[in-house]
């Protein structure tokens, strides 16, 4: 299975480590550290199969070229309600619609029907915890919100991932965005 995701800036990516490391030191969470140089993000799109990889890049590539920083308020803490994911979620602009939009219309020909991550079913997020027990997901909770408040930041760069298992994943291409 691949992944494009797109990592935030250097101030915001500290800001949510911040997070992941208050949950650890409290033992509530270590979600951010279980895999190796996890980085937070917000996922666009996942694929089952990626039959050419190079051409798959190489647009990627063109697309992130003419593609503009996206800037975005993180303003909502919450879960989904059929699982146990504790998350930051954007507020959803025009420009971080587009984008995740773009990326699917560029993308179609790879397209996974049975995506969380497809138009009409995205409901972007930065996960801060993830299958923990239900006493933990409200313990998480409680301290992010007496800990944390709402903040802005930008999305300055997309990667692809590999995952060879839930534990193993790869970076195999990363691509910054236009600083315009």
């Amino acid at each position: 299975m691949y992944a494009v995701i797109t990592i935030f800036d250097e101030e915001t990516n500290q800001k949510i480590h911040g997070i992941w490391d208050g949950l650890a030191k409290e033992h509530i969470s270590t979600y951010g550290f279980q895999v190796p140089n996890r980085r937070p993000h917000i996922t666009l799109a996942s694929f089952e199969k990626v039959p050419d990889m190079q051409y798959f890049s190489e647009q990627l590539a063109k697309f992130c070229a003419g593609q503009t920083v996206v800037e975005l308020q993180l303003s909502l803490l919450g879960t989904f309600l059929d699982s146990r994911v504790l998350g930051l979620f954007p507020v959803v602009t025009d420009e971080l619609y587009d984008l995740h939009r773009n990326i699917h219309q560029l993308l179609s020909e790879f397209k996974n029907e049975n995506s969380l991550y497809r138009p009409g079913k995205w409901v972007p997020h930065c996960t801060l915890v993830n299958h923990e027990k239900e006493a933990d997901l409200e313990q998480a909770y409680t301290y992010c919100r007496t800990h944390f408040s709402s903040f802005s930041g930008q999305l300055t760069e997309m990667i692809v991932l590999q995952f060879h298992t839930s534990q193993k994943i790869e970076e195999i291409y990363r691509f910054p965005l236009c600083q315009h």
